[in-house]
């Protein structure tokens, strides 16, 4: 891959952290309001979304999330925000220029 191409990649890829963390307020206000079809959509999206920008992690970790809302899981809230934190570490660890393996994290093996 060229340089020109790389570049117009990572620039997509910092756009799309930076929704993401739009994403986690408006997370942050459905888990407040017990909003759960409002957290499914999000999660969702999220789970696609991910994946395509090359963020594995946010694909899992919605995934997951995504699951204990369409089954209305009594944990599902509780995960929901946990979830806020683990992508923010997503995030800055891009930002940061910072390895970061989901898998690794103490919180993401509550969720497994």
């Amino acid at each position: 891959m060229d340089d020109k191409t790389q570049k117009a990649l990572d620039l997509l890829k910092d756009k799309y952290l930076n929704s993401l963390s739009e994403k986690i307020e408006i997370i942050k206000s459905h888990i407040a309001l017990k909003n759960l079809s409002g957290l499914q959509q999000e999660f969702h999206k999220l789970k696609g979304s991910g994946k395509t920008y090359g963020f594995n992690n946010i694909t899992l970790i919605s995934t997951r999330i995504d699951l204990l809302l369409k089954n209305k899981s009594p944990e599902a809230l509780d995960y929901a925000s946990k979830s806020c934190t683990l992508f923010e570490k997503i995030i800055n660890s891009h930002f940061n220029n910072e390895s970061y393996d989901v898998h690794t994290d103490p919180l993401y093996k509550q969720f497994i």
